[in-house]
């Protein structure tokens, strides 16, 4: 017998993912789409869908050309040069308690992000003016720039409305100099979870394209069932044999356990969370666990919300909502942002269906996600007091205690 390939569990490099022989589920033919184009994208996803391994694959391609992509399907399509790229995690400024705090750690992000392109700071007291500067200097086309966790910084400081201010306008006039400047950007990529309307990113129809609803790139992050089937056939006998299932019985429960988020307004398309897979596929003998509530499944973004908002009641999703699309496709500030809205881009609840034009129905993906809700509002209820006897607060308990 041959060794199995390594399970990607926790890697979100490309390259050394490659390197390692790890197992690599191709989707490369909608990163080829991307990427021949000339334009600026945002992709909104949850947690643990991998969106850090998606940016290090633009980042790979496009500063290394097909090094990395040996046998994938983009080795037979890409043509394109390579590019100096600018890769910036704005998860790494996330931590601070004021706002000169964050702008010292912005601007020591941004520096360094763009010295590796070639960037050398004046040592004026503004970096982003610097940049622009360098940007305009620049022959068109010639930058790729990718950003993961736009929203970071932001959702770090959601309790603070003054220092949430200042964080906003640092962040906007980023963006906004990187739009006026924008005839050096060949490719420019964000992510994030939320999609917040007062950063400036989403100002103007040609500014970035929001390809997070689109069917097209649906499946993008996350594994098919076909997928599921064919990258991972060797580890899914071994769960059977180890779990003493029918290989239809391990499939079904996997469904249900793992399956359902859909990220395509039309409904057609489903994914499973990739943290959730690799995790019971490497240890299956422990059955199916809840790995998204563990491994971060409680956002700083709901975190806060739900501590300075009404909570609603989770049952109220026990059988799906309707929810306007608009309400979902476009940016919303904070304050304004429905309970389920939120849920929904934290990956706690998804579209079930399509119901007609302007309405979408939407519910929990999976049984882990139902699970994990009650296990979220169960922490919430208790560090609020709540009366245990109360039937939301018994359902919630009930839930968190089958974790």
């Amino acid at each position: 017998m041959t060794a199995m390939q390594q399970l990607p569990l926790g890697q979100s490099g490309f390259s050394a993912l490659r390197l390692s022989n790890a197992v690599y589920v191709d989707k490369t033919l909608m990163i080829n789409e991307l990427a021949r184009n000339v334009g600026k994208f945002f992709l909104a996803r949850p947690r643990r869908f991998g969106k850090s391994l998606l940016i290090s694959t633009f980042e790979s391609l496009f500063a290394d050309g097909l090094t990395q992509f040996k046998g994938l399907a983009i080795e037979k399509l890409w043509t394109d040069q390579t590019y100096p790229v600018v890769r910036l995690d704005f998860s790494q400024a996330k931590e601070f308690a004021s706002a000169e705090e964050f702008v010292c750690k912005f601007k020591t992000l941004l520096a360094a992000g763009f010295r590796k392109a070639g960037f050398s700071p004046s040592g004026t007291e503004s970096v982003v003016a610097d940049i622009a500067d360098w940007l305009e200097r620049l022959a068109p086309c010639s930058l790729v720039v990718l950003i993961d966790e736009y929203d970071s910084p932001l959702t770090a400081c959601l309790d603070n409305a003054d220092l949430f201010e200042s964080v906003r306008l640092a962040l906007s006039d980023f963006y906004l100099m990187l739009k006026s400047c924008d005839k050096a950007l060949r490719f420019l990529f964000l992510t994030g979870i939320t999609k917040y309307s007062s950063t400036n990113i989403f100002s103007g129809l040609n500014n970035v394209t929001d390809i997070s609803l689109e069917p097209a790139y649906g499946t993008l992050l996350g594994y098919t069932q076909k997928e599921i089937e064919i990258y991972f056939a060797d580890y899914l006998s071994k769960a059977a044999q180890v779990l003493n299932l029918e290989q239809e019985e391990l499939l079904s429960e996997l469904r249900d356990n793992y399956n359902g988020f859909c990220f395509d307004q039309l409904a057609q398309t489903s994914v499973y969370c990739p943290w959730s897979v690799l995790s019971f596929l490497r240890t299956p003998a422990v059955g199916f666990e809840n790995y998204w509530y563990v491994s971060g499944g409680h956002p700083t973004v709901l975190l806060n919300y739900m501590s300075d908002h009404r909570l609603g009641d989770p049952r109220s999703f026990n059988e799906p909502v309707v929810i306007k699309l608009e309400s979902l496709a476009s940016p919303q500030s904070y304050n304004d942002m429905a309970p389920e809205v939120l849920l929904t881009q934290t990956g706690y609840l998804t579209i079930k269906k399509r119901l007609s034009r302007v309405h979408l129905l939407i519910g929990y993906p999976n049984q882990e996600l139902y699970l994990s809700m009650g296990r979220l509002y169960a922490g919430e209820l208790l560090r609020r007091g709540q009366d245990v006897n109360d039937p939301l607060a018994f359902w919630t308990l009930s839930l968190a205690e089958e974790n």
